[in-house]
Parts: structure tokens; C-alpha cells; sequence
């Protein structure tokens, strides 16, 4: 690499973040980091609210087969002890 490339890269990179900062330090670069930061923390709490309702929406479920399991084999023992006295 020749030294006048990497001086053009450095300027380059060094004239790029200096507009970046620039950005970021003026109101629109404040009023744009609100903002997404806002956006991650609605993420988050939708998140939070999502894994709570399929944590609760998982144990009904599993009550509701445990329910029928049990129904189930109070079934089958019943015909079994019909079967059995006959």
C-alpha cells in the first residue's frame, strides 16, 4: 500500500467521523438518539409483555391436558373395574 493511499484513507475516515460527530452533538442527532433508544425500550417492555402471556398461556394448556389425562384414565379405570366385575 502506498503511503498516499493510506494518508487519503486516513483523511477520509478522520473527515467521516468528524460529520458524524458532528451529527450526533446537533439537535437532530439528539432528537434521532431519543428516539431510537424510545424504539428499544418499546421493543423491550413488547417483548417482556409477549413472554409473559405465552409463559401463562403455556400453563393453561398444561393444566387443560392434565385435566383431560386425568378424566381420561378415571375413564379407562372405570371400564376396567366394569370389566373386571363382570
Amino acid at each position: 500500500m502506498s503511503n498516499g493511499k493510506f494518508f487519503a484513507g486516513l483523511a477520509l475516515g478522520a473527515l467521516a467521523g468528524s460529520a458524524l460527530s458532528c451529527f450526533a452533538h446537533s439537535n437532530r442527532g439528539r432528537k434521532l438518539k431519543r428516539d431510537v433508544y424510545d424504539a428499544i425500550q418499546d421493543l423491550q417492555e413488547d417483548a417482556r409483555d409477549f413472554a409473559h402471556h405465552a409463559k401463562h398461556k403455556a400453563e393453561r394448556v398444561g393444566d387443560e391436558v392434565a385435566d383431560k389425562v386425568s378424566q381420561k384414565a378415571q375413564e379407562m379405570k372405570g371400564k376396567l373395574n366394569e370389566a373386571a366385575n363382570k
